[in-house]
């Protein structure tokens, strides 16, 4: 239930008619949220989101209790396919009924765009809910894992930077950009993961989704530092790679972890990973998260077997054929 005396006075309305001003309480308990939750310094991506609202460049809804914003989505359309960025609501009022009214005006206003026949949503402060969501005939749902991790890595000896001749592991350089591109294209074909992010399923997809981890503020710092790619010897090319990222002070992200088809079963994602974990703590930080969908049992078992636990199971949701 809403809380008392609340019911009647809550109202849904666009985005784009809201100001920074307006929004400003909602937007710095969403900060304070991403921080205790999850560990994530969400003020730059916060502020980026401000300055949007502000300019009325950004698609959304907005729950109102009177004049007052109680919870709010914005969501970004690229050609077919529209990605929901959030769904926040203030603690008062946060409950399946009034997410589940928030997201279907959302989906409602975003289908409506010209163009859009897909609609993808990934909502980590979002316990994996109870309920089917809005236009459940369409919707694809997955569970996903927050899993964390001290560091350093307790009694473990330096992982090994060398595979004989046939391999070298190497810090990331942005000249391995392209070709992790197509490595992403391979390494997820057929997976579970690419009907979650359609960005799998073609290089240019991948291109734009390194372009994202590298260059936006919304998934932390990247650390090149602390990202590593295993080259085959010989032609160059890359059987694996670990990307990471910094998220707040001591706290560190595995970002991307993806092995060839025909690289696996020589450890190398777990090789990669225990460098990128070493130099993450050797730059400071005390603590390491990733996320994984539930169903990939043999990812959730390496990533026990380092030290993960699960933190929070959160929804992935896939509207297809709108």
């Amino acid at each position: 239930m809403l809380p008392a005396g609340r019911e009647s006075g809550l109202e849904i309305f666009d985005l784009p008619q809201f100001r920074l001003r307006e929004m400003k309480p909602l937007l710095e308990e969403e900060v304070a949220a991403w921080q205790s939750t999850l560990y994530w310094n969400y003020e730059t991506s916060s502020a980026l989101v401000g300055q949007f609202i502000d300019s009325q460049a950004l698609n959304g809804m907005v729950l109102c209790d009177a004049d007052a914003a109680v919870g709010y989505t914005y969501y970004i359309c690229e050609e077919h396919k529209a990605l929901l960025g959030c769904l926040f609501i203030s603690e008062p009022y946060r409950n399946e009924e009034s997410e589940y009214r928030l997201l279907e005006a959302t989906l409602d206003a975003a289908r409506q765009r010209p163009g859009i026949r897909r609609i993808e949503a990934q909502f980590m402060l979002h316990p994996f809910p109870s309920a089917a969501p809005p236009l459940a005939e369409h919707v694809e749902m997955h569970e996903r894992l927050f899993m964390g991790a001290p560091l350093p890595l307790p009694g473990r000896p330096p992982a090994s930077s060398a595979d004989g001749e046939s391999l070298r592991v190497e810090p990331w350089h942005e000249r391995y950009q392209d070709r992790a591109a197509y490595l992403i294209e391979e390494a997820y074909r057929g997976h579970l993961d690419s009907r979650i992010n359609d960005q799998y399923r073609t290089v240019e997809g991948g291109r734009r989704f390194l372009y994202n981890i590298i260059q936006y503020p919304g998934c932390g710092r990247f650390a090149p530092e602390s990202s590593f790619v295993a080259v085959e010897a010989g032609t160059g090319t890359l059987l694996a790679a670990c990307l990471a990222s910094v998220v707040s002070e001591g706290v560190g992200h595995i970002t991307q972890v993806c092995t060839l088809p025909r690289a696996r079963g020589r450890r190398l994602g777990r090789r990669l990973m225990e460098r990128s974990m070493e130099q993450l703590a050797a730059g400071g930080c005390r603590y390491v998260t990733l996320t994984v969908t539930g169903a990939n049992q043999n990812a959730v078992r390496l990533y026990s077997e380092l030290g993960f636990g699960v933190m929070r199971r959160f929804p992935a949701y896939v509207w297809e054929d709108l």
